[in-house]
């Protein structure tokens, strides 16, 4: 089961449609179990002015948003609603390769937005990106890190309405033998749309050292 464990710190998601905010969901952190106990290492590498394929690839290496199907009848219900429902009881990620549509009944792969471009700016100073391109940046201080990804416009063929209602913070281990990639923090929000339109705001607030 996904843990409830608040970390000290935020989720903040926020949709725009031509510069108006038609969306915004603000939580505590819930992170997967055992992330605590080894965020303020996995903290400690890079994560400003990584250009992949680079072989440092220690630290917050990806933001994913999951998109959801609405076409599976209850389940689109909970999802829609914010509400993962019985049907996650049993769902503990570790790696990102376990979250798949077989683990989450509700999840459109298709749909799945993986942001890994990272700008050289801190979070304030990236510019809002260009059609079909997202920016994940990172302000690194003494007792936290402040994660923002932004989204642009695109993503969404015209005339389609794609919604998602989970987003990952992945990493990988500073073991430069380990290739895996595992979700340090997860957090599901009610449902938000995207059209060709629209483009997403995150700001994802992780304290650790205090």
């Amino acid at each position: 089961m996904i843990s409830k464990i608040n970390l000290r710190g935020y989720f903040l998601a926020e949709a725009f449609k031509n510069g108006k905010r038609v969306y915004k969901f603000f939580s505590p952190n819930k992170i997967t179990p055992g992330s605590s106990t080894i965020l303020s290492s996995i903290l400690g590498g890079r994560t400003q002015g990584w250009n992949p394929p680079s072989t440092d690839r220690f630290g917050i290496t990806k933001f994913v948003l999951y998109g959801i199907d609405t076409t599976v009848g209850t389940c689109s219900a909970q999802m829609l609603a914010g509400d993962f429902g019985t049907d996650y009881n049993d769902l503990d990620p570790t790696l990102l390769t376990e979250i798949t549509a077989i683990a989450f009944p509700c999840m459109k792969v298709a749909h799945t937005l993986t942001v890994s471009t990272v700008p050289t700016q801190p979070c304030n100073a990236v510019p809002a990106p260009a059609s079909g391109i997202g920016y994940i940046s990172s302000d690194v201080l003494t007792t936290h890190i402040e994660i923002c990804v932004r989204v642009g416009a695109g993503f969404v063929p015209i005339g389609e309405t794609w919604y998602y209602s989970l987003a990952a913070l992945v990493g990988q281990s500073p073991d430069p033998t380990d290739a895996n990639e595992y979700v340090y923090a997860i957090e599901q929000f009610p449902a938000m749309f995207k059209t060709s339109e629209v483009s997403f705001q995150f700001r994802w607030k992780l304290e650790f050292g205090v």
